[in-house]
């Protein structure tokens, strides 16, 4: 069973810490929702079907992440956060990004954050996990219509908040 666990722990590992990152925007928070995750893979071990294993994993991973944004009083403050840029182009020297490319990245992260649920996990694991229709659909319970509404009503709503962001111009798309 150890082996086998960490085989998973290693195997998922960095596909649920982007997740929760990308939802809770704290390096510290989404590592606690990951660890989380894995040790109620470990109490759970003889329940879970080994092909069933993502999925639960994402699940129990989505689950947290609720559990974490129901917990955040100041979850208004994320969107309300101050965007500075040059420490975000410190951070990312080694990047290959133009300036312009950066910018634009870091605003779309930015504005993914304020996305409200479900539109925000529906898009995080579509578009950033790479998770097809039907897996997204079973780590939120919901139908692949569903997923497909939500993940169309997500593009929509970030295109306006994008839009909104104090630093975003439309010369960003030509850099």
């Amino acid at each position: 069973m150890h082996t086998h666990f960490a085989s998973a722990k290693q195997q998922y590992q960095q596909q649920l810490y982007s997740y929760a990152y990308y939802s809770v925007r704290v390096a510290a928070d989404a590592e606690d929702i990951v660890q989380e995750a894995f040790i109620r893979l470990w109490q759970n071990w003889s329940t879970v079907e080994a092909a069933q294993l993502g999925a639960w994993l994402m699940r129990v991973t989505q689950n947290l992440i609720v559990d974490y944004v129901r917990k955040q009083k100041n979850l208004q403050a994320l969107g309300d956060e101050e965007f500075d840029l040059e420490q975000v182009v410190q951070e990312e020297q080694g990047d290959h990004d133009s300036p312009h490319q950066l910018t634009l990245k870091r605003i779309v992260q930015h504005c993914i954050a304020q996305l409200p649920d479900p539109y925000r996990s529906t898009l995080i694991l579509r578009e950033i996990q790479e998770l097809s229709y039907e897996e997204i659909a079973e780590v939120l319970g919901i139908s692949v219509a569903h997923v497909k509404t939500d993940l169309f009503r997500a593009k929509r709503k970030l295109r306006e908040i994008v839009k909104a962001h104090p630093l975003y111009h439309n010369d960003l798309l030509s850099g």
